[in-house]
């Protein structure tokens, strides 16, 4: 009972990461001079919203219906996420949004290694986990190409 516990806790917090992914996409969305940053922010975006939908079935389906509440109201417990940039610059937007999204693969892959999902829930999370890892390629990709050439370190070379 303690490990399905725990793993409506987990469903919780990944909604409220999507939650938090949807208020950061839409934030960036809001800045100018993205350039090819804004097509990812807005499929991002999109797809935050999507998933949450997503993951509020499969809440549906786990939860107690006398100690699990609705999942919206934690929402409203943990008050609006509201994201302010400290800059407008393309390469510390995308750091941000990539830190993000690494935080919600890594709960994405602690839910699949439990072995109580169902498998359409573990349908699911394995699509939203394939396509964040996309979206995280493509990220690195234009963070690198943003990102001024470093020069390699030679490691153990011999002085």
């Amino acid at each position: 009972m303690e490990n399905l516990h725990q793993f409506v806790s987990d469903i919780v917090r990944l909604w409220s990461l999507h939650q938090y992914r949807e208020s950061l996409y839409k934030q960036a969305m809001t800045l100018e001079n993205l350039g090819p940053l804004r097509r990812a922010c807005s499929q991002g975006y999109m797809i935050s919203i999507l998933f949450k939908k997503e993951i509020l079935w499969i809440y549906d389906q786990v939860k107690s219906t006398l100690d699990d509440g609705d999942i919206q109201t934690c929402k409203m417990r943990q008050g609006l996420h509201t994201i302010i940039f400290s800059s407008e610059d393309e390469v510390s937007i995308t750091d941000m949004i990539l830190e993000q999204e690494n935080k919600t693969i890594r709960l994405y892959k602690s839910l699949l290694s439990n072995i109580n999902l169902t498998h359409e829930a573990s349908e699911i999370l394995s699509e939203h986990l394939d396509k964040l890892n996309d979206i995280n390629f493509s990220l690195v990709n234009q963070l690198a190409a943003k990102r001024p050439a470093q020069p390699m370190l030679m490691q153990n070379a011999v002085a």
